[in-house]
């Protein structure tokens, strides 16, 4: 969650935009107390001790969000 420190400070190499930055091991939250925040939700992996991975979740979507959005009907009537 966005109050929990790994580290106080720590120094990073540059980074360009989609890197992706993994800390290892970690693991006291899951996708149920997931925030979802400003951000879609990133896909979810599982690593196998041989270093095998599987998507166990896909990424978030628009999609995800809004296909279970309803407008009511009395409410499009002042849509333009």
């Amino acid at each position: 969650m966005n109050i929990d420190v790994l580290r106080e400070s720590v120094q990073l190499p540059y980074m360009n935009p989609k890197d992706s930055l993994v800390f290892h091991p970690v693991g006291a939250y899951g996708v149920t107390q997931w925030m979802q925040f400003i951000h879609f939700r990133p896909a979810v992996v599982l690593i196998g001790t041989n270093g095998e991975v599987d998507v166990i979740r896909r990424d978030e979507k628009m999609e995800d969000i809004t296909t279970s959005e309803f407008i009511p009907e009395r409410v499009r009537l002042f849509e333009e």
